[in-house]
């Protein structure tokens, strides 16, 4: 368990404060900020249409990313990457690949990178893994 300094409980007093959820755990990469919540409580820390996430990054200005929290790296990477079409995961030793369609490539990285490196950060500290990101062309043709 790592020590908390007044940072990490303004950020995190900020965001129970927004979406009356209390975060397991939060992660910072640059301008980019991940909260983990229960996945029961998800849909509460998110808001109708996006609202607490908007209202965080205004009050924050970083991107804010929630995202349930699990004990498979698996799953949190496709819940990580939510609005990603994921065509498949997996873990090879330390690597954690995610291979996303190659229409989704820039959303899955972010703007300057900071998804990625958000990523990177989260699996990092929490799975001790390394997070790769690789294109593949979907399985099934769009209409």
């Amino acid at each position: 368990m790592r020590e908390l300094t007044g940072e990490d409980l303004n950020y995190l007093a900020l965001f129970e404060k927004v979406t009356r959820v209390f975060p397991q755990d939060y992660f910072l990469a640059g301008d980019a900020l991940a909260f983990l919540v229960e996945k029961d409580k998800l849909g509460s820390a998110i808001g109708k249409n996006g609202s607490h996430i908007h209202r965080l990054q205004s009050l924050l200005r970083k991107r804010v990313f929630v995202v349930a929290d699990t004990p498979d790296a698996s799953d949190m990477a496709r819940n990580f990457f939510s609005n990603v079409r994921i065509v498949d995961v997996k873990i090879t030793g330390s690597t954690l690949t995610v291979y996303v369609d190659e229409q989704d490539r820039g959303f899955a990285i972010g703007k300057n990178g900071e998804r990625i490196k958000l990523a990177k950060e989260l699996f990092r500290k929490k799975f001790d893994l390394h997070v790769e990101i690789r294109t593949r062309r979907s399985l099934s043709p769009e209409s």
